[in-house]
């Protein structure tokens, strides 16, 4: 249960994040008017995209899901009572994130990317304890009964909440045609991967 609920936390934080950022049709292009240094082209671009999901999160809704995730995916939210619009909402609530070191090498780029969320660690605490008192007060649950009333308790835990984690990732990018692009793929994978190693740390 918990690596299953890890993952759904850490794969919607990633569409999110891949999504809002645009990356997944658009590149940083060199126009009048932006910075000639790669790197500062880079940057400044990275910089309109995570500022457009801080702006976009109070605007998502059924029609966003539906292009960030399949119908398996969003079935196991219907599968768990969990309005996937208000679970993204309540995950990202107080996102923010600092771009550090950018590294130009030909036409490669990495940047240094730290990410900052909601205390993954200090959630799941929370729905596993919530989840045990279920439980316990309903000796007869069965796991589908269980897994229905997830999403309220899911919800619940994002809500008790109170500190912030770091997640630093790096997001690369190749020049192509005058554009900077980036993997939108590789960094769907590198949030995933980063976010559940940020919950199963010091484990």
């Amino acid at each position: 249960m918990k690596k299953y609920l890890a993952r759904i936390a850490a794969c919607t934080a990633a569409a999110v994040l891949v999504l809002g950022l645009g990356l997944m049709s658009t590149g940083c292009s060199q126009e009048a008017e932006t910075p000639s240094d790669p790197a500062s082209l880079v940057k400044e671009e990275l910089t309109k995209g995570f500022d457009q999901v801080k702006n976009e999160l109070a605007n998502i809704d059924s029609a966003t899901l539906n292009a960030m995730f399949d119908s398996d995916d969003l079935a196991q939210f219907e599968a768990m009572g969990l309005d996937g619009a208000e679970f993204v909402k309540g995950l990202l609530d107080g996102f923010d994130y600092e771009i550090g070191d950018i590294t130009i090498n030909g036409d490669k780029a990495e940047a240094a990317v730290t990410l900052k969320m909601k205390d993954l660690k200090e959630w799941m605490g929370y729905v596993e304890s919530g989840a045990v008192e279920l439980a316990m007060n309903n000796p007869n649950i069965t796991q589908d009964e269980l897994m229905s009333k997830m999403g309220p308790l899911m919800m619940d835990a994002l809500d008790q909440v109170q500190g912030m984690a770091d997640i630093p990732i790096t997001v690369e990018a190749t020049e192509t045609n005058g554009e900077w692009v980036v993997d939108s793929d590789a960094l769907s994978q590198e949030v995933s991967t980063a976010m559940m190693n940020s919950l199963t740390a010091s484990e």
